[in-house]
C-alpha cells in the first residue's frame, strides 16, 4: 500500500493521537475515518489545538527528501495546510490541475511559481499571496535550497464558489 507522510493530530471524542501515515485514500492507517461532517486536525508542533499558539514559521522542520505537509484545519469543502519546502520543485513535465481553488501565501523563504497561461515565473517572497481558481494549471519551478520555504495554503471546494475580495485598508 502506498503511504504518504503527514504531520497531524487526529482529534475525536475519545482521544487525541498523532497520525503519521495516511493511505492514498486519505484514511489514517489503523483508525476509522473521522466524522465526514466535522473534521478537525491540529498542528502537531507546539501543543494541542484549543487555545494553543503556533508559530508557523519557526516550527518548520524542513526535509531535503520531500516537502512536509501539516494539515492545520479541515472542514467540509475547506482545507488549510502549512507546506515546508527545501529545494523541492514540480517535475518539468508536471502541472497541478486541482478540482478545488487554492489561495496560497508565502510565509518565509523564496519560491517561483508558473501558471500555464503565463510565459514567465512569478517570483514569490514572504508576504506574497496568489489565488488559483479551480483547474488553474500551475507548478512550483523553484524553492530555495538554502533555507526553508514555508507556504500557507487554503484549499476551497469549487462548489462553494470561492471569490477573492480586495483588502480594505483603514
Amino acid at each position: 500500500m502506498l503511504k504518504l507522510q503527514h504531520n497531524a493530530l487526529r482529534v475525536c471524542d475519545d482521544h487525541i493521537a498523532r497520525a503519521g501515515e495516511y493511505d492514498v485514500a486519505g484514511h489514517v492507517c489503523g483508525w476509522t475515518p473521522i466524522d465526514p461532517h466535522v473534521k478537525i486536525a491540529a498542528l502537531v508542533l507546539g501543543g494541542l489545538m484549543s487555545g494553543a499558539t503556533h508559530n508557523l514559521i519557526s516550527t518548520a522542520l524542513p526535509s531535503r527528501d520531500a516537502e512536509v505537509v501539516d494539515h492545520l484545519l479541515t472542514a467540509d469543502g475547506v482545507r488549510l495546510e502549512r507546506i515546508v519546502s527545501l529545494g523541492q520543485a514540480s517535475p518539468d513535465d508536471f502541472w497541478y490541475d486541482q478540482p478545488e481553488a487554492e489561495w496560497v501565501m508565502l510565509l518565509s523563504g523564496h519560491a517561483r511559481l508558473r501558471l500555464a497561461e503565463e510565459s514567465h515565473d512569478r517570483d514569490l517572497k514572504p508576504g506574497d499571496a496568489v489565488y488559483l481558481p479551480a483547474r488553474c494549471r500551475h507548478r512550483v519551478t523553484w524553492t530555495d535550497p538554502a533555507q526553508p520555504t514555508v507556504w500557507l495554503a487554503l484549499f476551497v471546494d469549487a462548489d462553494l464558489r470561492p471569490a477573492v475580495t480586495e483588502p480594505v485598508h483603514r
